[in-house]
């Protein structure tokens, strides 16, 4: 049986941000090539926590080293820089992993982490090292500001975020259990990124296919729908893409509603192999962190793209939403 334990989720506007979330003692932030990973930080310069840790990727654009230098100054003198690879996810579940133990041993009892422009694969990770490394001894919130507009300035028809794929693998932390006399129920969290969802098709050959889309009735989703109903109906015309083929919404931005439809997906074809690709929001991809707490056998898979859309990937939103981790039972 698959158990979902209760947490919590909280949307505010940006410059209530810190009033919400209080003094907090160490902050895991990311710096990218997108404006909006100095969001949160400015969000939060006024209450800023006494331990910062910035992710750094080893591919770092010029905008990327110019964020960088930004958030050294919002966090200030003292703050961690966190070794990331891109292509070496061992590599960079070390760095994270002794990031952690070195918060654990400050005493500090609560942490945020912006997610907002880690990769899915860093957020699976971090969700999966942090109650192994800090237990319950400390509250843990993660952030996400969302963006308002993706493949700026780009027609509908046009937008990208991504090109090519590199490298298709499990994430560590989420293998699953993958019985070669069963066949493979392939579920996709599709937002825009149409090659990297064919690519994950053709490599696990699926029998099963669920195409996850995001819910019209979320308010927030307007702005993406058209582009994410262009997606989701170019893998439907994809020829021989599966047995069978199945849509179903999701929350993009509720963890816990985005729980309970992969759920509901997985317990559908329960006696399937189980393969799950969260490529929507990273507020999504933790709803799926949360689905393989309660089922081991779930295989989560990253698909490492060859080159993103740097110059125009996105607009920052100007709102917050705050997840706090429910505590393992």
């Amino acid at each position: 049986m698959i158990m979902i334990h209760q947490s919590s989720l909280l949307t505010c506007a940006l410059p209530d941000l810190a009033t919400h979330l209080g003094n907090i003692d160490a902050l895991i932030c990311c710096s990218s090539f997108e404006s909006r990973s100095l969001s949160i930080a400015q969000a939060l310069t006024t209450v800023m926590p006494r331990l910062t840790y910035i992710g750094q990727y080893n591919h770092r654009p010029a905008a990327t080293e110019a964020h960088f230098l930004n958030l050294k100054q919002l966090c200030g003198p003292d703050s961690n820089s966190i070794s990331l690879h891109l292509s070496d996810p061992i590599r960079s579940a070390d760095a994270i992993f002794s990031t952690l133990e070195s918060i654990k041993e400050s005493g500090c009892k609560s942490l945020a982490i912006d997610v907002s422009t880690f990769t899915h694969e860093t957020v699976l990770v971090l969700y999966r090292l942090v109650p192994l490394v800090l237990g319950t001894a400390v509250r843990v919130f993660y952030l996400y500001t969302g963006a308002s507009e993706y493949s700026i300035g780009d027609s509908n028809g046009s937008k990208w975020l991504s090109r090519g794929i590199r490298e298709v693998r499990s994430v560590i932390g989420y293998p699953g259990e993958l019985l070669p006399t069963q066949g493979i129920h392939l579920i996709l969290l599709v937002g825009f990124e149409i090659e990297r969802a064919l690519g994950l098709i053709r490599e696990f050959e699926p029998r099963y296919v669920s195409l996850g889309y995001g819910d019209k009735d979320v308010p927030e989703t307007a702005p993406h729908q058209e582009k994410n109903n262009q997606a989701i109906n170019a893998l439907q015309r994809a020829e021989n893409l599966a047995t069978s083929v199945d849509l179903f919404s999701f929350n993009p931005y509720s963890p816990d509603e985005t729980c309970a439809a992969v759920t509901s997906q997985v317990l559908r074809r329960s006696d399937m192999n189980t393969v799950v690709a969260p490529m929507n929001t990273k507020l999504s991809t933790l709803g799926v962190a949360r689905v393989s707490d309660g089922c081991g056998k779930l295989q989560v898979c990253y698909a490492q793209p060859l080159v993103y859309n740097s110059e125009r990937y996105s607009t920052p939103r100007e709102d917050v939403w705050v997840w706090c981790q429910p505590e393992a039972t």
